[in-house]
Order: C-alpha cells, then structure tokens, then sequence
C-alpha cells in the first residue's frame, strides 16, 4: 500500500512539474482594439442671390429674388416673376464632418405648381472637411400667374454617407 501511495505521489508531483514547465513555455498572445466612428455634419457656407433684374415686360418694375440661409436650409423668395422667367442661384455647401458625404436637396416647402426647380447642379459628392458648390436653377412656366404676389419655398440639404 505504501508503494501505491509513493508511485500516486511521484505521478502527481510530475504532473505538477511537466504543467509548470509547460506553463513556462507558452505565452498568450492579447491583441488590443480601438475603433472610432466619423461624424458628418454639412451646412450651406454660402448662398449667392441673384441680382435684381429691370425687365419691364408686362409692365413689371423689377425681378427680386431674395435668399435667407440657416444652418441646412435655404429659403427662396421671389417677387415679380413672369412667364419664362429664369434664375440661378449659386450656392456653396461644407462638410463640417470627418467622413464623405453624398449631398442632396429635399423639399421644405414646395415652390408653385408653375414654377420648375432644378436642383441637377448639386454635388453629388463632398470630401470631409471640405466644400462643394452647386446651383438651383429655377423656371417660371408659360402659365404664371399675374399678380400672384410673393412666393417663398425651402430647400434643405440632405446627407449620406459616400462611400469611395
């Protein structure tokens, strides 16, 4: 009984020194992470409006149309428009974010049934931290009404991200 007690020891013992040893020799390998989402952010830099136009057609003193911005709105007024009119306002928008953009115009207010707006001269595309320029283009039809007063509608910048 003694020599099984002795011989369960000396197992034990070299269990304990072989998982020792082997514990020794091996190492563990940690691998450490960070990652960090971008933000985007843009907003209109700039909104030219277009200068007053002194076209006495149909008796009318002078063409005003009027831009007011805010951050990621720009509203549109005009005032003494007649038939064919047409105007171009140019604009430039910035990427205030860390990731590009995909740019896009969306309606706020919608302009008169009479009057087309055509916003294909937007950029389609904008870098971070950078700035893109576009146009809005708009188009009184043949059938704009006389006297209609003041129209004002809204456009707002619509974002997503780019992929490249």
């Amino acid at each position: 009984m003694k020599k099984v007690a002795i011989i369960i020891l000396i197992a034990v013992l070299t269990l304990g020194v072989l998982g020792t040893a082997y514990a020794a020799w091996g190492q563990n390998l940690f691998i450490n992470g960070t990652v960090s989402s971008g933000n985007y952010g843009v907003s209109f830099k700039s909104v030219t409006p277009p200068a007053t136009t002194n076209d006495t057609l149909a008796g009318l003193t002078a063409v005003k149309a009027t831009t007011t911005v805010t951050d990621d709105t720009v509203t549109i007024t005009i005032t003494n428009a007649f038939p064919n009119y047409t105007v171009t306002i140019p604009y430039v928008v910035q990427n205030t974010g860390t990731v590009p953009l995909s740019v896009t115009l969306t309606t706020v207010t919608a302009p008169p049934t009479w009057l087309t707006v055509d916003n294909s001269g937007a950029p389609t595309a904008v870098a971070q931290s950078s700035i893109g320029s576009g146009t809005i283009k708009l188009t009184c039809s043949d059938s704009t009404p006389q006297n209609s007063g003041a129209k004002t509608f809204s456009y707002q910048l619509a974002t997503a991200q780019s992929v490249p």
